[in-house]
C-alpha cells in the first residue's frame, strides 16, 4: 500500500512544556516496500506508527496511505480504513480482560458487519496463528507470545 509522508510534525503538551516528538518528516514507501524504523527508546517510532495507522493525526503536515488523506478524511473515515487496510499490533497488547481472546479479536470489527461473518474470519485469524485451543481463554491466560 502506497504511503506519503510530508512535512510531518507531531508535539505533545505536558505541564511543563512541549515534547517535540516528530518534526519535518517526510518519507514515501511504495507498494511492496518494506520499512523499516529503528531507534532509541523515546525517539518517536511508536508516534510514527501510530500516525501511520491514524490511530493519532499529525500537528502539521500530510499523511496519505493508500490514497486516503488523514487530515481530510473524517473520524469514521479513517476508523473504517484503519479496520479495513491496516494491521497494527500493540505494545501492551490492547485486550479486553472481561473477554475471551475470540470475543477480544471480533470487537474490533463491530458494528459494520454481522456477528457470524465476523466471528467465522476471526476464527480463521486466531487458527492463522495458532491460537484456535485458546478461542475461549482469557487474556490473562495467554503468554506474552500469544
Amino acid at each position: 500500500m502506497h504511503m506519503e509522508l510530508r512535512n510531518i510534525h507531531k508535539t505533545y503538551e505536558t505541564n511543563v512544556d512541549s515534547i517535540h516528538v516528530l518534526r519535518d518528516i517526510s518519507c514515501t514507501v511504495e507498494n511492496g516496500e518494506w520499512l523499516t524504523i529503528t531507534g532509541p527508546s523515546g525517539s518517536g517510532k511508536t508516534t510514527l506508527l501510530r500516525c501511520l495507522s491514524a490511530i493519532e493525526l499529525v500537528d502539521e503536515g500530510t499523511v496519505t496511505v493508500g490514497g486516503m488523506s488523514y487530515e481530510s478524511a473524517s473520524d469514521d473515515e479513517r476508523r473504517r480504513f484503519r479496520r479495513e487496510n491496516i494491521g497494527y499490533i500493540f505494545q501492551d497488547f490492547q485486550l479486553f480482560d472481561q473477554f475471551d481472546v475470540l470475543t477480544n479479536v471480533i470487537i474490533p470489527q463491530l458494528p459494520d458487519h454481522n456477528w457470524s461473518e465476523i466471528e467465522k474470519r476471526a476464527k480463521e485469524l486466531l487458527n492463522l496463528v495458532g491460537l484456535t485451543e485458546r478461542l475461549h481463554h482469557m487474556p490473562t491466560l495467554l503468554s506474552g507470545g500469544e
